[in-house]
């Protein structure tokens, strides 16, 4: 039934332009939909620059550790060779362990925060009123550092809003390292409340803002805050939609616990591990030296911390469909237009023409029967002539010739047939 439907689309070609135009806007239809459905699935990601006036302002964590780091004239206490690094190989080969612990000897050769911190103030309160939230954390490399967190915003937008700190240094005599920076300072890092400083030499992949400031150096920092929030995505599942979510603080505990689980032992170093591990402390050099070692790079890394590209790409503004959607709306709001009355349109141009084909040729037609009946009328005549009916068929005759130029001469060339095809 509905194929003898079809069928009849093709009696005439105002049902078959109908079937034509149906068949091209349902396929257009079915790519606009299409297209929708790709963007929902994959929502194209548009990145805006925007300017807030805050009330309160919420300053950035401070990571503080010591430099030197550590206590080095205690170290023969423990076995030790004075001024020794801890990271080189076999520096606890002669430790008692019998006697004291990792934890110990961290706390008896590193400083104490009353000892590197004199005085702090956040938002115009000083410690203990401040509302500051400080961590405690060992580091092989820096030695105890002390992570400072507000705990509230500050309404002051001036020094006296923000952080101030107080450091303590013992140095007597000023000594430059290599790159010809004293080695009597501070390690300082800014970053956010949810990052850390990891174990990791350069701490670029924490979106942190390091500054050495050396022993006896003020220093006063304008700070100019900006946020960059990402969009989870399935092409980027690893951003998390829990504001607390920390890259960095997620890294290091996954590699402290892989160092744990392979030594089967743990030690202040491995600072995130929960205290309901159930893992013992490291008790000899061995184990000791291989934590150690399994936190110093040996290895080189190429690589991108960040994924903001700056860009200048030239690109058409305008395509097919943004012309079929101004085409549509401009038609459809100001005429009317739309595809029913496109159809009602195409159908009255095609009959337009079919007419004007149809009249054209029936005038053709009437011309030639006239003249078809012309001829006809003639030959009627000559042949009611008895002059025409007693000529020999001969052209060479002057009787024949005379009336060359006459109508009747005209008449006789178009109607006399002589039987070797001449006139």
């Amino acid at each position: 039934m509905p194929f003898q439907k079809l069928k009849k689309c093709f009696t005439s070609p105002k049902k078959l332009l109908k079937l034509a135009i149906l068949i091209l806007c349902i396929f257009f239809s079915i790519y606009q939909v299409v297209k929708c459905v790709e963007k929902l699935m994959h929502p194209p990601i548009s990145t805006y620059y925007g300017f807030h006036l805050n009330e309160t302002i919420r300053y950035p964590s401070v990571t503080v550790c010591r430099s030197p780091s550590f206590k080095t004239d205690r170290f023969s206490r423990f076995g030790l060779r004075r001024n020794s690094d801890l990271s080189i190989h076999n520096a606890f080969r002669f430790f008692n362990f019998n006697i004291h612990t990792i934890e110990y000897f961290l706390n008896d050769t590193t400083w104490t925060f009353d000892e590197l911190i004199s005085s702090l103030a956040y938002n115009g309160y000083g410690y203990p009123i401040a509302d500051v939230k400080i961590v405690e954390f060992h580091s092989v490399t820096k030695g105890r550092c002390f992570t400072l967190t507000p705990k509230s915003t500050s309404r002051t937008l001036s020094i006296s809003g923000g952080w101030w700190f107080y450091l303590k240094h013992n140095f007597t005599v000023r000594s430059l390292d290599l790159y010809g920076m004293s080695t009597a300072g501070f390690h300082i890092h800014l970053h956010d409340d949810n990052e850390i400083m990891t174990s990791e030499v350069a701490q670029e992949n924490n979106f942190m803002e390091y500054i050495y400031l050396e022993a006896a150096e003020d220093m006063r920092m304008n700070l100019k805050i900006q946020e960059f929030t990402k969009i989870n995505t399935n092409e980027s599942p690893c951003v998390h939609d829990n504001l607390s979510y920390s890259k960095s603080k997620c890294q290091e505990l996954c590699v402290q616990k892989q160092i744990a689980q392979r030594l089967n032992c743990t030690l202040p170093w491995l600072w995130l591990l929960d205290d309901d591990s159930n893992l013992p402390q490291c008790s000899d050099a061995t184990s000791v030296q291989q934590l150690i070692s399994l936190f110093q790079p040996h290895f080189i890394a190429i690589y991108c911390t960040s994924n903001l590209i700056t860009y200048m790409n030239e690109m058409l503004g305008y395509n097919v469909n943004g012309f079929v959607s101004d085409i549509g709306g401009s038609l459809g709001f100001l005429l009317g237009l739309s595809v029913i009355g496109f159809i009602t349109v195409m159908e009255k141009i095609l009959a337009s023409l079919i007419r004007s084909y149809f009249k054209n040729k029936t005038k053709t037609d009437v011309k030639e029967r006239d003249l078809r009946s012309g001829q006809l009328n003639n030959l009627k005549h000559m042949n009611k002539n008895p002059e025409y009916l007693h000529r020999k068929n001969d052209v060479h005759l002057y009787d024949n010739l005379r009336d060359f130029e006459s109508d009747d001469f005209k008449c006789y060339q178009n109607t006399l047939v002589v039987s070797d095809n001449r006139y």
